[in-house]
């Protein structure tokens, strides 16, 4: 919750959220909601021991805009967050999956 306060405070300056899909309190999936209802355009990426498979499927037409498979390298995780940042397109509805597409 702290975490989404600050999210509201600072929209305006977030380039990219990442956000684990489990977490104590409010998990990955009820946190990704709450930052698209602040900010419909925020570039969130979320990462997840779990597969790929269910936690796209479950989010898709959301706008989520990438997926890492727990564990990864941090060489990793600097391919998708270029990859993000630099996707042409919107990034709605096309969520980039990292490390089995690449």
């Amino acid at each position: 919750m702290d975490a989404l306060r600050v999210f509201d405070g600072n929209k305006s300056e977030n380039v990219c959220t990442f956000l684990d899909l489990t977490m104590p309190k409010m998990d990955g999936r009820e946190t990704f909601g709450e930052i698209r209802r602040i900010d419909p355009e925020a570039l969130v990426i979320l990462c997840s021991g779990y597969g790929e498979q269910e936690v796209t499927l479950s989010l898709s037409g959301r706008g989520l805009s990438g997926f890492i498979s727990k564990p990864f390298e941090f060489n990793m995780l600097k391919k998708i967050l270029k990859s993000v940042l630099n996707k042409p397109e919107n990034r709605q509805d096309s969520i980039l999956i990292f490390p089995e597409n690449i």
